[in-house]
């Protein structure tokens, strides 16, 4: 896939999940008090998925065959630490009331 056209997709999801994000807070007002979490976390997610693909651009190129499978071992890994110390600083930094948050962020991780 081209970096256009990654770049293209990636934007479109992007919008439509947060075009949902903005309607669940619509539809459920609790949403709307982790908006500001749900846009952040989205961005992190783009900026993960866009280091991946460069990533997997590189590993391609590599005489190695196994450098793109260790790219997908070590990303998932990564994703998850972010993940975690993300929702650690939040819960930490922001001290949001309840755990609906929780469940938010876990919608976006699986999104992206």
């Amino acid at each position: 896939m081209k970096a256009g056209d990654f770049l293209i997709r990636l934007l479109f999801l992007s919008a439509l999940w947060i075009g949902f994000l903005w309607a669940l807070g619509l539809i459920w007002p609790a949403a709307n008090a982790h908006f500001s979490m749900s846009l952040a976390s989205s961005l992190l997610f783009v900026v993960l998925c866009a280091v991946l693909y460069a990533g997997g651009l590189i590993a391609l190129r590599r005489p190695d065959p196994n450098a793109f499978t260790g790219l997908v071992l070590a990303s998932v890994f990564l994703k998850m630490i972010a993940a975690l110390l993300f929702l650690f600083a939040y819960k930490h930094l922001v001290q949001p009331e309840g755990k609906w948050y929780v469940g938010i962020f876990l919608m976006s991780y699986v999104v992206y």
